[in-house]
């Protein structure tokens, strides 16, 4: 059972012998979380009358990238991901390098904003404070930003991914005596989801500490999306806005010219067709669904290698390394650990 206490007023077994056992007390069945128990006894008595109706439940998330910033279209995918067990951060990383055409070129983290937290002013007290904790992690007097960070594992593995300097410089930047860390791959959603202590508050996924892509989460197949996947390493938003602009105006200066070539060219997730006409608000429902299938298929499997056989899975990810250089846009997922 999923050690997280249900609304349920009372055990779902009907031959409990304890029928009026308190609801701090109960445990939901952490396949489905619709059932509560009071004890591994009841929900094995219950488990036969349970059983077809037993299915594991999902949770709908929309993440937006820079909302108010990414306009005209907005750029957000709406993804449904089970509340299985064995689901993690790490698998819900993946998947959103899927859904928004990432290609995983560098770390990422989740964090969950401290309400509490105000930017200061930038004066020179605050510059030496920042300096501090940039190059030598000096977090003495600095406010909490992060209740919660849930760090990519790929940045304890020498050689892997996450070695950037720009993304170790600021990774320092969001640690905190007084945030709470984990590895992505040793959280659950089910078990943040569950957390009261997480209840109400907000959510953000970032992706490439350079160029600092900021997902806002909102909890709620691939079901939704709009906007085009944007392009690795153009610039943070404004990067975006700019190479948009390129493809709108009718006489592209040759700095523009040279932004779309890069794009349909060179970038890691380049798209060769640019964002001419109506394809900036290109998003394939369809394509990114199947990638995310191949991919959740996998997934039990690299869980299995990550948790008991470490340097398998370490050497799958330096495999994949090199190989998602190869890959033209959406490849990530079609042929990641198929080797």
């Amino acid at each position: 059972m999923a050690p997280t206490t249900n609304t349920n007023s009372k055990c779902s077994n009907p031959s409990c012998p304890h029928p009026e056992s308190p609801p701090s007390t109960l445990s939901r069945c952490a396949r489905c979380q619709s059932e509560s128990y009071c004890s591994r006894a009841c929900q094995s008595a219950a488990w036969k009358k349970h059983k077809p109706h037993c299915r594991p439940m999902n949770y709908v998330l929309k993440f937006d990238l820079h909302p108010g910033k990414i306009t005209n279209p907005p750029v957000s995918r709406t993804l449904s991901c089970p509340a299985r067990p064995e689901f993690s951060f790490y698998d819900l990383h993946i998947t959103l390098q899927t859904a928004f055409g990432w290609k995983q070129m560098t770390t990422f983290d989740f964090a969950v904003i401290d309400p509490d937290f105000v930017q200061k002013e930038h004066d020179l007290a605050s510059m030496i404070q920042f300096t501090r904790r940039l190059t030598m992690g000096d977090h003495s007097g600095a406010p909490r930003e992060y209740l919660l960070r849930l760090t990519d594992p790929m940045t304890k593995i020498k050689g892997g991914a996450g070695f950037h300097h720009v993304d170790e410089a600021v990774r320092r930047l969001r640690e905190h005596p007084g945030t709470e860390e984990k590895m992505a791959h040793m959280m659950p959603l089910y078990k943040f989801f569950e957390d009261k202590r997480w209840e109400g508050k907000q959510l953000v996924y970032v992706y490439d500490f350079g160029n600092y892509w900021e997902h806002f989460m909102t909890l709620y197949k691939c079901v939704d999306g709009t906007g085009h996947y944007v392009a690795e390493d153009v610039g943070s938003w404004k990067g975006w806005e700019e190479l948009k602009k390129a493809y709108r105006t009718t006489k592209p200066t040759k700095v523009q010219e040279e932004r779309k070539t890069w794009f349909e060219t060179r970038a890691a997730n380049r798209d060769p067709k640019g964002l001419y006409g109506q394809r900036v608000h290109l998003f394939d429902k369809a394509l990114c669904t199947k990638q995310l299938t191949d991919m959740w298929d996998i997934i039990p499997q690299l869980n299995h290698y990550s948790k008991t056989e470490p340097e398998r899975f370490n050497q799958m990810m330096k495999r994949n390394e090199e190989a998602r250089k190869e890959l033209g846009p959406w490849g990530y997922g079609l042929s990641l650990w198929r080797q």
